[in-house]
């Protein structure tokens, strides 16, 4: 499943497709329908889904109600939490790619455009075809009385860029640091593009009764690996946003593993990532570990707020000048 359309949401539009992932989980569906995706923006508290439909004078809670109908003619095809590994196989199907497209389409000719939720729900109306579009379509929405998004949306300020300042001194051993002593992102121009990998490690761990509570899939807010694995992955992605000196890279594979170790009552955490560039990969498997770990934290929070996040490092490193690193 190609997560690369959620480089151009903004906030609220990812926490959306997360929670459109959650939807998915409880219904134990492994196939990502316009359905989860729509009953996600209805959900949103306080999101354009809500505030249109409150403008129309239209009953949310009726089109949550069919909407879940339509979810509930699915059959699951997950088996039970308790049964299956934490990681599993979820796959995006063509109607969503299509609502994904269209969201970004209207981004074309402004590439610092974000998609926002409500790009995302006036492309599922924009189909006159699809089921979900018929559906809202006969509550009495349809594009023309949510706001035809035909002018230029407001534009995202543009991130400010590292500015490196200053004459060089010889042997400065801080490379993130100029001779001036200020913050900068190293030049890696003159590198050779390699094949990067690397894997982190963590733990979270937690009272017996809320690894039992994850491990059985009794969590309030869903199944709590799953959604860790997906956020793992967003914060691997946005690595570069998060981090002031690292670098924004095509990264070509990230996976995440969990463990339950019930002997130390915890959830343990890797995180492998991989590209093909001119520098390394360490920090966002890092950041994947530690999001994932965070989000686990979240999702049972309100069982078990004496959580402790430990022992997140670098397992293994290889490509590059440095060479390979084995953590002992």
């Amino acid at each position: 499943m190609s997560m690369r359309p959620l480089d151009n949401f903004d906030g609220p539009a990812q926490r959306v497709m997360l929670d459109s992932y959650q939807i998915l989980m409880r219904y134990r569906h492994s196939n990502l329908e316009v359905e989860h995706l729509l009953l996600a923006l209805l959900e949103q508290p306080g999101g354009f889904a809500e505030d249109t439909l409150e403008h129309l004078g239209v009953d949310k809670n009726n089109i949550i109600r069919l909407v879940e109908e339509k979810l509930a003619e699915i059959p699951p095809d997950l088996p039970e939490p308790s049964r299956y590994a934490a990681s599993v196989s979820l796959f995006i199907t063509p109607r969503v790619q299509k609502v994904l497209e269209r969201a970004n389409s209207n981004r074309a000719s402004q590439p610092d455009d974000l998609v926002t939720p409500r790009d995302l729900l006036l492309a599922i109306v924009a189909d006159p075809h699809d089921p979900a579009a018929l559906l809202l379509k006969s509550c009495g929405l349809t594009g023309e009385a949510m706001g035809n998004p035909g002018g230029a949306k407001p534009k995202t300020p543009t991130p400010v860029n590292v500015v490196q300042t200053g004459a060089p001194v010889e042997d400065y051993p801080l490379t993130h640091f100029n001779e001036e002593g200020r913050a900068r992102m190293v030049d890696v121009s003159e590198k050779a593009v390699t094949g990067r990998r690397a894997v982190a490690r963590g733990e979270i761990r937690m009272l017996p009764e809320t690894l039992a509570l994850i491990r059985e899939g009794r969590a309030k807010k869903g199944d709590v690996l799953a959604v860790a694995q997906v956020a793992g992955i967003m914060a691997a992605k946005k690595t570069s946003e998060i981090i002031p000196m690292c670098h924004p890279l095509m990264l070509t594979g990230i996976d995440l593993r969990f463990e339950y170790a019930p002997d130390r009552s915890a959830v343990l955490i890797e995180a492998e990532v991989k590209t093909s560039g001119q520098t390394g990969v360490e920090m966002e498997a890092l950041t994947a570990v530690s999001a994932a770990a965070l989000t686990i934290y979240d999702m049972v929070k309100a069982t078990d707020k004496g959580m402790r996040i430990e022992n997140i490092r670098l397992a293994h490193k290889s490509g590059g000048k440095s060479g390979d690193y084995e953590a002992e």
